[in-house]
């Protein structure tokens, strides 16, 4: 591997513990070198717990960790490791490719296909290490105790078992206790009938004489028996897929025997011991000298070798004559004649390549398959495949060869139906011999019918062939012959002569090329419906029986790369009776429906219709259909044909419009724009400090550019756009600095709110002039225009001398050692009566410290002002004071502390405002006062409009009025009230809709409270409104909670006189608010419409409440070494409690529940893939809600729970290996008792 980042390190966790625990030195080699080199040491125990270690690793070219353990003789030691990962850096593999996917001892890439394939493929013998041949002296060589099917485990060991009168006392090997070999103690807790499993590695194929020779011993009155199994898969699962070979049983003395099984020619298998327990402790069985003798087989692993498991392995560029098609298919979906199993495995599970006889009409129809160009070096190069013939209207199969520069193929090889074994598998020799580029073709002619199927499997070239494939594996094999990017295949463009031969443009067989890689869905019964290629080249649907036939046919296309937004999808059809509809199928496996038809009595005539497909990146298009009367109805469409989809040549990723480095003030919201061009299109993505985004609600992907809002210092660091296509790729990154310590008021007013204490008038942002003349500035501080911003005070009337203004900083914390801080701020306070403006400090314990004052005028400039604070958390005020006259606006602007200064709560959190307290946000407009002072419920609705101004109620942006807030009879003339509903007199306040001459007739205003968590059964709003006048409009108010609107009370038209006080109940609600709609009357006198008083009652949740999820966990994927963060915060009463669950069962012990309910897996791995459920409840409710969780695998990391991760023992200057396990160690008092990833035994 190798790693471009100097911050790179490597993590991972060890167990060192026993008497004599040894060392662990772990460092890393580099290509070419013998000793690791940044090596750390650890010596001795460590105690009986998991510890974590760490290296520097750096920007290092080709290297690869090592791990060396040193041990005494003695058997009180054991040294472990597990959960190895990369930090801080993109480790990127040397062997990652698809087919050369594994790492040689030395610096060499192979297909994993190739390791224990008993042929010695790496340079250094490394592929072979460890695969089964193991005398036990040092390790066990790759075989493995089963952990999941069996009871206990095979023990490597030396001299006598525990037990008295069974087992060995020495080895096969060296013959005397000091030689290692391999048993199963019978002794307790064992019971008798126990299975103790061994399996052997995972070897892909083995020739027709491979035999396993092994040496066992069976010494003891109680032995019980010994099998050698073996099974067709990756795993021996619950003792249903396996064959036993070979069985021993009872006592055979104290002597070692040997055991000679034939394995034979196999493909994808393991070989298992299985030694049971007898009905006491002396039935001890151990083995020895394990070797496979004989067992190089085919392999299948060469360039152009397939067994069709994968795919078509290119071998797919298929040509038609008329109506036959070639398709990979698994055994278990092939037609009534097709091959039950696959050649490979001999598996209903397998794949191999087959031709479907049912849907010819014609004798002698043929169809086509290619491989890919390629050349052999050696005359006496061959090719291998095995071939099945099923029926009596099978022709002949053939193999042709076309070389470049040949106008001429010839056949090289051709069996037919006549002299084939019919209904087995057969083998096929075709001598192939040294050639320059060539392709090999299969031809299939069969005859009029529906039985002569023809399938092929295995195909394997020699391996003295010296092949060489023209294109690589990410390559598409044109015909011409020139090799493109396998992404350009079915682009709509044409790259080459053949790229889009086969992508579903398609006439049905006019132009020689059959169904153009459309695949019918194969009927698995003699009645299923299915489509069909006529003679008269267009599809229809055929059925053998009129009882079925409304099942549907299905077929689908290849899969189609980018199309353009232009793209349209043409195509004729008939339905005469039945249905065909178009749909588009998505990776993600879902699915759009394009176009529908039914019957329409057409028969005879091809309607044509044309369909949006619009721009994707990747999708097919399924067609299915039906025909109600099989014997004369019809469903067929013709002449599919795809246009304006083409998005033109291929062309490189280049980020166009580049995200530029901010800073900003906190809690405002930050936008990163990103824009690229390619061909393909790219697809961009984002990251935080070179990883994934954090799993926040406030990122959001806005026309790919990224939208930070409410941003804080937490979110400082480099934001990346990472643009990237299948051929290449393109970033930019931007900083973003969050700085509490400086406001400029561009972008809002950065915290500081206007005070809600008992002050007459307010500030507000400013731009240009202020709305009177000779006072005020006209520019802004920060860029000297009139676009720029500032904070100011109106003092126009109704502001009169004496009236005050304050807003109020957030509470600030010092940044660093210091717990002084100066503030920098511009002034202007420019007017004839300019009144005076005055800093205050208030700490933690409400206490008022004035910092700065100015009084009068100071003349039409800013001015800069500074004040020291010291305070360990503090915030501060500016207080404007009216002087006697209009002439007296004051403004601010330019705010810096220096030091830096940061907000004592997270964006997340409510600061009390009395005290610097920092709460939940789901803890404000609860109906609990959580703050001293009931800060975090003075702007929840509860209002009477006098000194907290509107409490928190806001003006909806989509009505076409506004409501005011007024004192005194200022409304119309002979309508609304003359006094507030509060105090009764004409200095109260109150809000009004007034509808004299407004020229809104039958305009409706808005107020909405803010959003309540969630509120009581007996929950009411109580409101006093006034509705005078004999043209007023109406007043309704309407609760909006998560499951819609409803109208709880209306007036309309006029009301008795006076104030009118009405309860509203609004009940037992979650995330809801309250709107008052009040719609101006009819006339253009219309009259007012006034509210006042507004208090919501008894709504605190209590005794009990209903549990609700009011943050679900959701669906995501992630990288390993990230983690794992979900969130379930609730409600209820009485307090509910959280519990989780990983698929039905409990978490694994590193999972961390927290109260709030969020479960946190920190450095998550593949096992922590799965589907998470919380249940919360309490005595009265239970609610729920999951989510899967998905973890991909990093490079290089590795938690042994799937294999070794291409960690292997070196082969040099050892004196004994690792071994991968499980739960306890075989030795009493040292090793671990589970692993470290999980924390389980198995």
């Amino acid at each position: 591997m190798e790693t471009l980042s100097k911050h790179c390190s490597m993590r991972f966790y060890y167990f060192l513990n026993g008497w004599s625990a040894g060392d662990l030195e772990v460092g890393t080699l580099d290509q070419g070198d013998k000793d690791p080199v940044n090596t750390l040491k650890i010596s001795g125990s460590q105690g009986s717990a998991w510890q974590e270690g760490e290296i520097h690793i750096g920007e290092r070219g080709l290297f690869r960790p090592v791990f060396t353990a040193t041990t005494d003789d003695t058997d009180y030691n054991a040294i472990a490791i597990d959960d190895i990962s990369f930090l801080a850096c993109p480790v990127q593999l040397l062997c990652s490719e698809r087919h050369a996917d594994w790492n040689c001892g030395v610096p060499q890439c192979i297909n994993r296909r190739r390791v224990c394939d008993f042929r010695q493929d790496c340079f250094d013998q490394s592929d072979e290490a460890n695969c089964g041949d193991c005398d036990f002296q040092f390790s066990i060589c790759g075989w493995e105790n089963e952990g999941r099917d069996d009871d206990f485990d095979w023990i490597r060991h030396a001299g006598s078992t525990w037990s008295s009168g069974t087992g060995p006392s020495v080895d096969h090997t060296w013959g005397n206790s000091s030689g290692g070999f391999l048993y199963m103690e019978a002794s307790a807790p064992r019971s008798p009938g126990d299975i103790a499993i061994l399996d052997s590695p995972y070897f892909h194929s083995s020739g027709p004489d491979c035999a396993l020779s092994f040496w066992y011993h069976m010494f003891g009155a109680s032995v019980d028996k010994l099998e050698v199994q073996v099974s067709h898969s990756q795993e021996r699962i619950w003792a249903s897929n396996y064959d036993v070979i070979w069985s021993a049983q009872g006592d055979h003395n104290d002597t070692w025997l040997r055991g000679y099984v034939n394995i034979g020619a196999r493909h994808a298998f393991r070989v298992h011991l299985v030694g049971y327990v007898g009905v006491s402790y002396d039935g001890d069985i151990a083995v020895d000298d394990i070797e496979f003798l004989n067992c190089a087989g085919s392999g299948l692993v060469g360039e152009a070798d397939c067994d069709f498991e994968f795919g078509n392995c290119g071998y797919d560029h298929q040509e038609y004559t008329e109506l036959l098609d070639w398709v990979v298919i698994q055994a278990s979906s092939g037609g009534w004649e097709a091959p039950d199993t696959d050649h490979s495995s001999e598996s209903y599970k397998g794949h191999y390549m087959y031709l479907e006889s049912a849907y010819n009409l014609k004798n002698d129809t043929s169809a086509l398959f290619e491989g890919p160009w390629i050349t052999t070096s050696s005359p006496t190069c061959s090719l291998v495949f095995y071939y099945h013939l099923t029926g009596r209207n099978i022709g002949s199969l053939s193999v042709m060869l076309t070389e470049v520069g040949s106008n001429t193929t010839t056949s090289v090889w051709s069996v037919t139906g006549v002299n084939a074994t019919v209904g087995l598998w057969d083998k096929a020799l075709v001598h192939i011999g040294q050639r320059s580029l060539f392709r090999v073709e299969f031809e299939a002619a069969v005859l009029a019918g529906y039985d002569g199927d023809i399938a092929i499997d295995d195909l394997e070239w020699s391996p003295g062939c010296g092949l060489q494939k023209l294109c690589g594996e990410k390559e598409y094999s044109c015909k011409d012959p020139q090799c493109i990017p396998s992404f350009l295949e079915c682009n709509f463009y044409n790259d080459c002569s053949s790229d889009e031969n086969m992508c579903a443009h398609c006439d049905f067989g006019n132009s020689g090329m059959g169904m153009c890689g459309w695949q019918p869905e194969i009927a698995n019964t003699w009645y299923d419906p299915y489509w069909q290629l006529t003679d008269d080249f267009y599809m229809k649907i055929e059925t053998g029986s009129d009882s079925y036939s409304y099942n549907p046919a299905r077929m689908v296309s290849p899969t189609l790369h980018y199309s353009a937004k232009t793209c349209k999808m043409f195509f004729k059809y008939q339905v005469y009776s039945g249905f065909i509809e178009f749909k588009m199928l998505f990776p993600n496996g879902t699915s759009t429906s394009l176009v529908r038809k039914t019957s329409g009595y057409n028969l005879g005539t091809w309607p044509n219709e044309t369909v949006s497909i619009g721009a994707h990146d990747m999708f097919r298009i399924e067609v299915t259909g039906s025909s109600q009367y099989s014997w004369y109805g019809l469903t067929a469409i013709d002449d599919v044909t795809f246009m304006d989809c083409d998005i033109g040549p291929e062309a490189p990723v280049k980020i166009t419009t580049a995200p530029s480095d901010a800073s900003v003030p906190p809690y405002v919201d930050v936008m990163f724009n990103c824009s690229a061009t390619g061909n393909p299109p790219p697809v961009i993505e984002w990251r935080y400090n070179g990883r994934m985004l954090p799993d926040d609600k406030r990122f959001k992907i806005l026309d790919d550019g990224l939208l930070l809002e409410n941003a804080d210092v937490t979110d400082n660091g480099v934001y990346t756009c990472v643009a990237e296509s299948q051929s290449s790729s393109d970033r930019a990154s931007a900083s973003l600095t969050v700085d509490a310590s400086m406001c400029d008021f561009e972008a809002g007013t950065c915290n500081w709110l206007d005070w809600q204490g008992n002050d007459d008038f307010n500030w507000t942002i400013g731009s240009g002039p202020t709305e009177s003349g000779g006072t005020g500035p006209d520019t802004d501080h920060t860029f000297g225009t009139g676009a720029g911003h500032y904070l100011y005070t109106e003092t126009s009337p109704p502001v009169a001398k004496g009236h005050t203004a304050v807003i109020e900083s957030m509470w600030y914390v010092p940044v660093g050692r210091s717990l002084s801080t100066t503030l920098t701020f511009w002034y202007h306070m420019y007017g004839a009566t300019t009144g005076s403006l005055e800093l205050t400090m208030v700490d933690q314990s409400t206490n008022a410290t004035s910092l700065w004052k100015k009084t009068g005028n100071q003349g039409n400039q800013w001015i800069q002002g500074t004040a020291v604070v010291t305070g360990s958390s503090f915030k501060l005020q500016f207080k404007a004071t009216a002087g006697n006259g209009r002439l007296g606006d004051m403004a601010l602007d330019d705010f810096q502390f220096s030091p830096k200064v940061m907000p004592s709560c997270r964006y997340s959190q409510y600061t009390c405002e009395e005290s610097g307290k920092c709460i939940a946000p789901d803890k404000v407009c609860d109906f609990n006062s959580d703050c001293a002072l009931s800060t975090d419920e003075m702007r929840c609705g509860t209002c009477d409009f006098e000194e907290h101004v509107t409490c928190g109620w806001n003006q909806v942006a989509d009505d076409k009025l506004d409501w005011g807030r007024r004192r005194g009879n200022q409304a119309s003339y002979s309508s609304g009230p003359r006094e507030d509903a509060t105090t009764g007199t004409g200095e109260g306040h109150y809000m009004y809709l007034d509808g004299w001459g407004n020229g809104y007739q039958g305009a409706v205003a808005k107020l909405r409270s803010p959003t309540f968590p969630m509120s009581g059964y007996n929950c009411q709003l109580q409101m006093a409104y006034h509705m005078r006048g004999s043209s007023v409009g109406s007043l309704a108010v309407e609760v909006q909670a998560e499951g819609g609107g409803q109208v709880v009370f209306k007036r309309t038209g006029e009301q008795p006189d006076g104030w009118q006080r009405v309860n509203i109940t609004i009940g037992a609600l979650t995330n809801f608010n309250v709107t008052l709609w009040g719609e101006v009357g009819k006339r253009w006198t219309s009259d007012a419409v006034a509210v006042d008083d507004m208090k919501f009652v008894n709504c605190a949740p209590g005794p009990w409440d209903y549990v609700r999820i009011t943050d679900a966990p959701a669906d995501t994927t992630l990288r390993e070494g990230e983690n794992i963060v979900l969130p379930c915060s609730f409600r209820g009463i009485p307090p509910p409690t959280v519990a989780w669950t990983k698929n039905g069962g409990p978490l694994p012990s590193y999972a961390q529940a927290l109260l709030n309910g969020t479960l946190i897996i920190s450095d998550a791995s593949t096992y922590d893939s799965g589907r998470y459920e919380c249940t919360v409840s309490n005595a009265y409710y239970t609610s729920t809600a999951a989510a899967s969780v998905t973890v991909t695998g990093s490079p290089g990391n590795c938690d042994f729970e799937q294999g070794l991760c291409n960690f292997r023992d070196r082969l040099d200057e050892v004196d004994f290996f690792w071994e991968r396990g499980s739960g306890s160690t075989g030795s009493w008092g040292t090793g671990p008792e589970n692993d470290h990833t999980i924390g389980n035994l198995v």
